[in-house]
């Protein structure tokens, strides 16, 4: 149920508890975000998941870390408010799915109107 009175909860409050920020991205700025170890899982009942298993569910998630940012001039990187580090939110499947060159590390390469938030 919602609150139908909005006007008194306080911005700061509902800001905190959101537990994120809106996102400023130029248009042609790419990152890549960690996802995660990509290793052998069990399901409750025991059962080992197959290695395209393991990366199904990785395609699933909708968070991650980033660790590369790359700006198509001097002016976009002054406006933009993501950095390395930052916990940046996304739908499931977005974005360009990699292992790294150990693949039991999950990566995404993702374009800027892809990420929808950074996690605070």
């Amino acid at each position: 149920m919602i609150d139908e009175n909005l006007k008194a909860i306080p911005i700061k409050d509902l800001r905190e508890k959101a537990g994120c920020r809106a996102i400023v991205l130029p248009k042609e700025t790419k990152l890549v975000v960690y996802m995660g170890r990509l290793m052998e899982q069990k399901t409750a009942g025991g059962i080992i998941l197959s290695e395209k298993n393991i990366h199904e569910e990785s395609y699933k998630k909708t968070r991650g870390l980033v660790i590369d940012i790359a700006h198509s001039s001097k002016e976009d990187e002054e406006n933009c408010n993501v950095s390395q580090g930052d916990i940046v939110c996304f739908r499931p499947f977005e974005g360009i799915h990699k292992s790294g060159k150990d693949d039991t590390y999950g990566f995404r390469l993702l374009a800027s109107h892809e990420i929808h938030s950074i996690e605070i």
